[in-house]
Formats: C-alpha cells, structure tokens, sequence
C-alpha cells in the first residue's frame, strides 16, 4: 500500500496548499485622505457656482461624520499620512504589517488596508453597514480640521486591490505544505525492479499520469475558489448560487484523482519468476501462480466501447478539435494475457512492461504454451531461450529503493523549505 500512501499524502497536501493560498477574507476596511477642496474644484469646474467650502463639506459628510481625538488616533493617522507619502514601489517591499506595507496595489486613489476589527479604527467600522458602508473621519490637526474616509471593501469590489499578505492571510503557508507534499511523494519507499522482477516503468506508470493526475484535479478544484471568492468568502461556495459550478468542479477534479489511483495499480504492479511458479504482486494482494496451472496464455487486445467511440466521431464532426482525443480512443492497445485455473487473468501490457521477453522464455522453458501473435509483439525471446535456466529464476521480491535522483530531489525540497520559512 506504499504507492497508495505515496499519492494519498501527496493529493492531501496539494489540497490543502491550493486552499491556503487562495483563502481570501471576506471584507476588510480601506482608509483614504480626502481632500474635498479639489473634490469641489472638480465638481464645479464646468457648471460654476460653487458654495463655500464649508457648505460643500457639509453637505459631503451630513450625518456620517466621526470626529476623533486622542493619542491613539493622532499616532495612527500620522503613521498613515507618512505611509501615504511614500513611494508605492518600494511600500509594497516593506514587512507585512507595518503601515506602508498596507498601501493600495494599483488603485487610483491612494489607500491604506486593514482588518475589520484594528483599533482604533474597529469601533468606528462596526458602525457600518451593508446599506452605508462608507464613512467619513474628522481629526484636529495643525493645518485645521483634516478629513479621511473609512469603508469596507468586499469581493465584489473592483477596486479589491490590497496587499496580498493582508488579502490572502495563508498563502505564506501553502508554499511550505506542497513542499512537504512533494517530499513524502518522494521519501516513501520506492519498490525497485531486478532481473528477475518485471515493472511498469516508473515514467509511463508513475510520474507521468501522476503529474496529469495533478494538472487536472488540483485545476478543477481551485476553480470554484477562485470564481466564488470573487463575491464573498471562499467558506460559501455553496451558497451564492455557486452550487452548480462547485459539483462540477469537485466531479471533474475526482477525475484527476482517479488518474492517480490508476498509477497506483500500475506502479504496485510486479512479476516475480521463481522455481515453477510466477509471484504476482498487485493493490488487492499478492498470488502465486504455479506454471503448470496456467489455463492458456494469449494476446489482449482493449480498445473502447463501441458507444464511446460513436460519441468521439460526433465530437469529431461537431468539432475538429476533438479529433486528437478521437486518434488516441480509436487506437488498439496490446497486452500478454496469462489465464490460470483459478483466479482472475493477469495482463502485462506489450507498451509498459520491460523485460517481458524474460516471463515468455521462462513459461516457454516451464511447457507453457505462448502463441505466434504473442512472439511477434516481443521478438528477443529466442534469445533468452538459449541462455542458461538460472539467468531466469531470483529468488526475492523488488525491495524497496533510494536512488540519487531521489536523494538530489529531497535535497532540492528541503532547501525550498528552508526558503519558505524565512
């Protein structure tokens, strides 16, 4: 079961990495300085007939006005002016937290992100609501009395475009878990192949469908994460009327899925020659088959029901971009079957399994018969049949192996690990 653990933390990690980095919050408060002078100018530049400054603030901020005071508000909106006055660039390359690092990313109007619940500014935020989510804040300063706005910004918005390490509190982490991912991927045991031990090859039956495994399922389930956190908090998709698009996400991502369960049956797959008998080592266990219970031996030939053929040929004629999937479902695929007396049939299929010459040698030298059709497929096995019997036989199943490509690999993971925690 090494293969199906393997895959099992891998898939977990992944998951859980795609989830951390694409969790947003729901809302947060955007801080901005208003200068209703200009505003005014503005306004009034084409029509004429502008009011007093006084009046046209007034007007602004009639019953949705905060005037505070205090030390902790005259520290906060300091730190905000000089944060406001940098240099956006080099703001965004500030520690997260500090007050320049909260400035906008590619707004118009300069502006300051925050938590819903920071003080001081959280008593004033939870005055807001849906209908009034936007308020003004007045302070006394040297200059006179100087305004700002303070609002929440939901999904919805466009002009969503805080900070990432405030919008996306966890991506820092998602990082670290798909490299760990990848290093259980990597450090559980690996079942090796000898001469006497037939296996798929680990790129066609492991790496190779496992890395379309995870193009696939880890795609179509950060689809609707990233649909849905458009409009509210990542926790709903399923509600928004976003049902539909989530089911079909998380169906298609199953696909994904079960691509890497069947690299798991492939890559567990194993034949073993012993004295009289074959070992045949699968997910569901391991069996021994004596030569001399073997029913018949033959060519396997698969190709797809004829009813999902039909529906590639409409694909096909519908959209001749379906004609690549309609070469690969309409192709033979040719396999060495071996039928015993009990038991299911085991098939090695011609394309995946090396040293297949070495199993027909044997069960020709054990009184087995193999058919015409079968040596065609596999011509080097009059070769074997020359050599000694020993050459044949091995006493011991794969044993489980660390080859330098694996111990570079986990090198190269723990460095990015070590990257990720700075």
């Amino acid at each position: 079961m090494t293969e199906v653990m393997r895959r099992v933390l891998f898939a977990g990690c992944l998951f859980g990495a795609i989830w951390l980095a694409l969790y947003s919050r729901s809302e947060l408060a955007v801080l901005r300085q208003i200068d209703f002078a200009g505003q005014m100018e503005r306004h009034y530049r084409l029509i004429g007939g502008a009011p007093p400054l006084e009046e046209f603030i007034a007007e602004r901020t009639q019953g949705n006005l905060h005037k505070v005071e205090g030390e902790a508000w005259m520290k906060f909106l300091s730190e905000a002016r000089g944060a406001l006055a940098e240099d956006e660039g080099k703001a965004r390359l500030r520690e997260p937290g500090k007050m320049s690092a909260r400035l906008a990313g590619i707004s118009v109007a300069r502006s300051l992100y925050f938590l819903v619940d920071e003080q001081p500014i959280g008593e004033v935020v939870r005055g807001l609501t849906p209908d009034r989510g936007l308020t003004y804040i007045g302070v006394q300063s040297a200059r006179g009395l100087e305004y700002w706005s303070l609002g929440l910004v939901r999904r919805a918005s466009s002009s969503h475009d805080a900070p990432p390490w405030l919008d996306f509190p966890y991506r820092k982490h998602a990082g670290l878990l798909l490299l760990w991912g990848l290093l259980a991927y990597i450090l559980v045991p690996w079942q090796g192949s000898g001469g006497y031990t037939l296996m798929y090859s680990r790129w066609r039956a492991a790496l190779l469908p496992d890395l379309c495994g995870v193009l696939l399922g880890a795609g179509f389930f950060a689809l609707p994460l990233l649909v849905v956190t458009y409009d509210s908090n990542m926790s709903a998709c399923l509600e928004h009327g976003y049902t539909g698009v989530t089911q079909v996400a998380v169906c298609a991502s199953v696909f994904g899925l079960a691509i890497s369960a069947v690299a798991a049956w492939y890559s567990h797959f194993a034949v073993t020659l012993e004295q009289g008998s074959i070992l045949v080592r699968t997910l569901r266990g391991t069996r021994r088959i004596a030569t001399d219970r073997i029913r018949e031996t033959g060519l396997h030939e698969y190709r797809l029901p004829g009813w999902l053929r039909a529906a590639l040929w409409l694909a096909a004629i519908a959209n001749p971009r379906m004609s690549g999937p309609l070469v690969m479902g309409t192709a033979r695929h040719s396999g060495f079957r071996i039928v015993p007396e009990h038991g299911d049939p085991v098939v090695l299929w011609f394309d995946g399994v090396a040293g297949l010459e070495r199993l027909l040698a044997f069960l020709i030298r054990s009184g087995v018969t193999v058919s015409k059709e079968v040596l065609e497929h596999v011509p080097d096995v009059q070769a074997l049949l020359a050599a000694p019997s020993d050459s044949l036989l091995g006493p011991r199943e794969p044993q489980a192996t660390y080859g330098k490509r694996q111990a570079v690999a986990v090198v190269l993971v723990l460095c990015g690990s070590a990257l990720a925690l700075i």
